[in-house]
């Protein structure tokens, strides 16, 4: 019974902890004055700046040549076009980047960004 009753308590208590941490913060009154003390100068709008696509790389153990890896570039064209451009993705087939045996080791040390494999 006491169990209980110390249990109700403490989850009692978090909650309360978490309703008064979660509320609204206090209103805050600015320290510098809202109008301008000087001149101004005008920005001038800059235009859209290019963002180059990032590039990332993807490892297949299987050929380039197949069932398989046609449905892997219809899912890379997909994605492509999903992400609006702004990933790119840099096939390397057959194992030429990364066996099935070194897929999993050579993503984690960074070798290449994704990777697809057949593990039996």
């Amino acid at each position: 019974m006491k169990k209980k009753l110390l249990f109700v308590g403490v989850v009692f208590l978090l909650l309360v902890a978490l309703v008064v941490s979660c509320g609204p913060a206090a209103p805050t009154t600015p320290t510098t004055p809202t109008t301008p003390t000087g001149p101004t100068t005008p920005t001038t709008p800059t235009g859209p700046t290019e963002v180059k696509p990032i590039e990332l790389q993807w490892a297949f153990s299987f050929p380039s040549v197949g069932l398989v890896s046609d449905c892997h570039r219809e899912l890379i064209s997909m994605l492509e076009e999903a992400l609006d451009g702004r990933y790119e993705f840099e096939d390397y087939w057959g194992g030429s980047l990364l066996s099935s045996m070194e897929m999993l080791p050579g993503l984690k040390k960074g070798i290449a960004d994704i990777g697809t494999s057949v593990y039996s």
